[in-house]
């Protein structure tokens, strides 16, 4: 996977998840979520269920490799606090907004392709 595709690809799924919830209108398992999104686009045993995990291929430098500018001092499924807070946010409207914030998370500057 290029780092385009795996940038174009999480893109797609946070935003299908902000929709999901805003049509439920009630906070949702982003988790299930994502493993559904991953599935029904025939993506199987994507690192964490993210794109760009899948595409760092090594958890311990998620990080430092990982295409996008996280908020934070951790990668995004170890303990990032917009990641977590999507997560367990009850709010739904809160919940979408963050949703969306991490859909368009900016690249990161300099980063080249593996």
């Amino acid at each position: 996977m290029t780092k385009q595709e795996a940038i174009t690809k999480h893109r797609k799924m946070w935003r299908w998840i902000a929709g999901i919830i805003e049509e439920k209108k009630c906070h949702v398992d982003i988790s299930s979520l994502k493993e559904i999104f991953c599935e029904c686009n025939h993506d199987y045993c994507i690192d964490n269920n993210c794109y760009l995990c899948e595409y760092v291929k090594n958890a311990s430098e998620c990080l430092k490799d990982c295409p996008l500018e996280w908020p934070g001092q951790n990668c995004v499924d170890r303990g990032n606090p917009i990641f977590l807070d999507a997560l367990y946010e009850q709010n739904w409207k809160r919940q979408a907004a963050l949703a969306r914030q991490i859909a368009e998370l900016p690249e990161k500057e300099g980063r080249d392709d593996k």
